[in-house]
């Protein structure tokens, strides 16, 4: 009766121990950020995961999209969307366009500023995307340029603007 005692007990701490390592494992791995890079031709859709390096299959709220290769692109299909940063680095100049269907893209609350268009690069909001948010509390550095070009306002509401340079609506 006592070796099973043992037994039983020592299947108790196995079960206790992997259980919290497997708890820790899922917390970790949820608060994970992903950097996803953007590979895709011009005139591309934002929505196709293999358009996006690694491919883009789990959306999160916390992701981060950079665009780097130095061309000029326009990315189209913007949907309705929280990530955590935009990154438009290495002289890369894009254009966002939506489908026209009151889409929002709400960027912000990931580490580093959360909005980030290097000297340089150029991000253009195009008028088929109705409205790009900066979260309550989110930062963006914008040494490059940011353009609306869009005959109806846009929504840039909530913002922090660290080291705004040039921000432009045509």
């Amino acid at each position: 009766m006592k070796n099973l005692l043992q037994f039983l007990l020592k299947i108790r701490i196995i079960f206790s121990v992997t259980f919290l390592f497997s708890l820790i494992f899922v917390s970790g791995s949820a608060l994970a950020q992903s950097t996803y890079t953007w590979e895709g031709a011009d005139n591309g859709s934002w929505a196709v995961a293999a358009n996006w390096n690694p491919d883009r299959t789990t959306l999160a709220t916390n992701d981060i999209l950079q665009f780097n290769d130095g061309t000029t692109k326009t990315v189209t299909s913007v949907p309705t969307q929280t990530i955590g940063r935009l990154l438009v680095t290495n002289n890369t100049s894009v254009a966002l366009s939506g489908d026209g269907m009151a889409q929002t893209l709400t960027i912000g609350n990931g580490t580093g500023d959360d909005l980030s268009i290097e000297s340089g690069s150029s991000l253009t909001i195009n008028s088929t995307l109705e409205n790009v948010v900066l979260a309550s509390s989110s930062t963006a550095d914008i040494s490059g340029m940011l353009t609306n070009n869009s005959t109806t306002s846009k929504n840039y509401t909530d913002r922090q603007l660290n080291d705004l340079i040039c921000f432009i609506i045509n």
